[in-house]
């Protein structure tokens, strides 16, 4: 079961509703997978009993969604978009532009990025007995 919904995504992305649940519900299983991968099975099942408000599944949600997004990005781009209103292509009437294969792929890994970036400043450890959770940036690590 993901952490994140198919709304959010599309809130996320900015996508519209006719990227509709059933089309995103693979791409979200796919970015739970990988993310449950990165935090450990137990983790995960923490973070998805957690409450909605908790700093460490709101971190986790934009993980996955960023994820999502980038696996979603060239099918969505490709197939659900064509589905999409046709718009008069006249001057001054906005209109629905396609990606190039190279620009879907290039956005996708700018997600990719993203989940990446956030996932690298995110604590998601426990804190050890007797410790308290202190969720300031952190310096990177040097080696001398």
């Amino acid at each position: 079961m993901p952490i994140t919904t198919a709304q959010k995504i599309r809130d996320l992305a900015g996508w519209p509703a006719f990227v509709t649940d059933p089309k995103l519900a693979p791409h979200i299983a796919g970015a739970g997978r990988e993310l449950m991968r990165r935090v450990g099975s137990e983790k995960y099942a923490a973070l998805l009993a957690a409450e909605a408000s908790n700093e460490d599944r709101l971190c986790a949600e934009e993980i996955e969604g960023c994820l999502t997004i980038a696996y979603a990005l060239p099918t969505v781009n490709a197939f659900v978009l064509a589905e999409g209103p046709v718009v008069p292509k006249e001057i001054e009437d906005t209109e629905f532009q396609f990606l190039t294969p190279e620009q879907a792929e290039d956005l996708a890994a700018i997600w990719r990025k993203r989940a990446d970036d956030r996932f690298a400043s995110w604590d998601w450890t426990d804190p050890a007995d007797g410790e308290t959770e202190d969720h300031r940036p952190q310096p990177g690590m040097y080696a001398i």
